[in-house]
């Protein structure tokens, strides 16, 4: 369940920042908050920077939206983009090879 909290705070958030985007035409005015608080959960910690990465877009055009576990769920870390482009980019031994380009929900890596 801690997992799945994470994931739908993750969807739900970047929801909100396309719409922050369609009302400013940018995913916010600093490259290390985005344009929304994130939201608060007590198994992760939720950040937001601008670029995407690789992504060709401008700094502002582009968001790379981050839930690193903490406590129980220390290890895993689930990213979204301004693509709608989900990954887990580290997972706790057992969990699979990160990274994937999906959400792990069980563990060997299933998504």
């Amino acid at each position: 369940g801690q997992l799945a909290d994470a994931r739908n705070l993750l969807s739900s958030t970047a929801a909100r920042l396309e719409q922050f985007y369609q009302d400013n035409r940018n995913y916010g005015s600093t490259a290390a908050a985005c344009g929304l608080a994130m939201p608060t959960n007590a198994n992760f910690t939720f950040t937001c920077t601008w670029g995407g990465g690789a992504a060709p877009e401008g700094t502002n055009q582009a968001f790379v939206m981050a839930a690193t576990g903490t406590g129980g769920t220390t290890g895993f870390t689930f990213t979204i983009n301004q693509r709608s482009e989900q990954r887990t980019t580290a997972a706790p031994t057992g969990w699979g090879t990160a990274p994937v380009n999906c959400w792990v929900s069980r563990k060997g890596g299933a998504c």
